[in-house]
């Protein structure tokens, strides 16, 4: 070995999508370059997918709940009934790491309490929670947590309270026409969990998910 030049990478087959699309019984685990969409690809033992950049933006950014990006604003309740956990599905473009997470309330209830967080994508796993929060009074409410962070992806915003009068909090307005057409597909983009929380505390799972068209997501900052 002694003399010879370090290698300077791996050179991978490169193939148009064509050509990729014409192997036969590839093996799992196969990775190619596609010289159709400049990209790396790799079988997964069922059908081909993209190998793509991650945008690590952890310790850098946040984002807002079900809509990631500002969106226009209102007051609404948390959930029409107590204690109902209402689900929004979104999907996350980027790297985040969560540890403070903060929402709004506009109009107090006495002994109300409430709480947001990020389920994964099929609800049995409760990824991010928030605590509850006490609506017993007006302003910022911000609850500090164990960093978390998530990889691109598509998750379910979680949403709850242990109470439907007077409590108000700050909400992004999908509106009653944008959520049916969030449910438009086969996607349940809006529901509603079958699993209720407690004390506006969160359940572990959700359960299963009923599609519905609900309140609004409660504007929520999941930041650094």
């Amino acid at each position: 070995m002694s003399g010879r030049l370090p290698r300077l990478g791996v050179g991978l087959q490169k193939l148009t999508t064509a050509q990729r699309d014409a192997i036969s019984s590839p093996a799992t685990g196969l990775v190619i370059y596609n010289t159709t969409t400049n990209l790396l690809n790799v079988y997964d033992g069922t059908s081909w997918g993209t190998v793509m950049p991650t945008v690590d933006t952890a310790d850098q950014g946040y984002f807002l709940g079900a809509v990631v990006f500002p969106f226009s604003l209102g007051t609404d309740e948390v959930t029409a009934v107590a204690n109902q956990v209402d689900l929004f599905g979104f999907v996350l473009p980027f790297r985040v790491t969560t540890r403070k997470i903060a929402t709004e309330v506009t109009t107090l209830e006495a002994a109300s309490l409430y709480s947001a967080g990020i389920y994964s994508a099929d609800g049995t796993v409760l990824l991010i929670d928030s605590g509850t929060f006490n609506g017993a009074s007006t302003g910022i409410k911000q609850n500090t947590i164990t960093a978390v962070t998530l990889e691109p992806g598509y998750y379910l915003f979680a949403q709850t309270a242990n109470t439907t009068t007077t409590l108000l909090v700050r909400r992004f307005a999908l509106g009653s026409v944008l959520q049916p057409l969030m449910n438009g597909t086969d996607m349940v983009a809006s529901s509603i969990a079958t699993n209720p929380s407690v004390a506006g505390v969160l359940p572990a799972t959700t359960g299963a998910l009923v599609r519905t068209v609900g309140k609004n997501p409660t504007a929520t900052v999941f930041a650094p």
